[in-house]
């Protein structure tokens, strides 16, 4: 059946919310909908949104489309993945649907719908025009799987939806990267994916604390290639080389690992970039010992790490 692009808004915009906010730097304003599983009760739903659209915010309201405000309260924040949930004490008129990534496909249409520069309800159109892409997010970790979109996204689209022609959500509008060359002219736009925002709220539901638990090893990595010979040894092209000498103190520095190291696997993992660490730095290894193998003065070592509880700020 051919969908019809009005009824297909007409369904879901009521669903999608403009957040007001007032923070260090003055009132701003983003997006955000709510989405299933939703924990409706009596003292309201949550909304899903941006974490930097709610960053330093002292006051948080929601303006739902039947043109009422109601405050929200910060249910979590996790800038690593830039994903955020609030509590709104009512029920969210509508509920959007989730659709799995690996249901979404290069090239179907999908629309962007959220609130830019303060005028709520605008609904942009486009395809996915990329998958799996990794783009780095506000706490500068990069966050992972973004779908990339072609349709218009501006200041204040930030947490809004991305919606596939069958009416649901595929990702959480994030990021943009412009060609300022014709005078700031816009470019793509990415969005956090479903999947993410649905582990985060299941890591603070179990967990009952209000940020995500993760894990560090306290260093600095970056990204390098290997030689011929370590590539044929390993049967990649790069891995993640400490930067810095790790502080004392820090899981990296009671392992033994030095300024220079290579890390190419962990905890039986391969590794080609410090994204892949991060990746694996979940929950699951805070305390846990896990094998690191790593390059040093041409020859393969390993030792052992045993990630600390990493906090909310830091990215390794």
């Amino acid at each position: 059946m051919l969908v019809q692009l009005p009824d297909l808004i007409s369904r879901v915009l009521p669903g999608v919310v403009q957040i007001d906010v007032v923070g260090d730097d003055g009132p701003g304003n983003g997006s955000g909908f709510a989405i299933e599983p939703n924990p409706c009760d009596a003292d309201g739903g949550v909304i899903v949104t941006n974490a930097h659209v709610v960053k330093g915010a002292s006051m948080i309201r929601v303006r739902l489309h039947d043109e009422r405000f109601v405050p929200a309260t910060l249910r979590t924040s996790d800038e690593v993945t830039d994903v955020a949930l609030l509590r709104i004490k009512s029920a969210p008129p509508v509920v959007l649907g989730a659709r799995p990534l690996d249901e979404v496909r290069l090239g179907e249409p999908v629309i962007a719908i959220g609130s830019p520069y303060g005028q709520s309800g605008t609904v942009t159109s486009g395809i996915v025009s990329g998958l799996d892409r990794t783009v780095c997010g506000p706490s500068g970790v990069p966050v992972d799987n973004m779908v990339e979109t072609d349709a218009l996204i501006n200041p204040g689209n930030s947490g809004g939806p991305l919606i596939g022609m069958d009416g649901r959500v595929i990702g959480v509008n994030s990021r943009i990267r412009r060609n300022d060359v014709q005078g700031g002219s816009s470019g793509l736009g990415f969005a956090v994916p479903v999947e993410t925002v649905t582990w985060v709220y299941r890591e603070v539901s179990e967990t009952g604390t209000s940020t995500v638990q993760r894990s560090r090893i306290g260093a600095r990595l970056n990204r390098r290639r290997l030689t011929d010979e370590e590539c044929s040894r390993w049967g990649r092209r790069a891995g993640a080389i400490l930067v810095d000498t790790p502080h004392e103190g820090a899981p990296a520095a009671a392992a033994g690992l030095k300024r220079g190291d290579v890390i190419v696997a962990f905890d039986a993992h391969p590794v080609d970039e410090p994204a892949d660490i991060y990746r694996l730095l979940d929950r699951s290894r805070i305390g846990a010992s896990c094998e690191v193998a790593f390059l040093r003065d041409g020859e393969t070592r390993t030792t052992t790490v045993v990630p600390a509880l990493r906090p909310t700020t830091e990215g390794d």
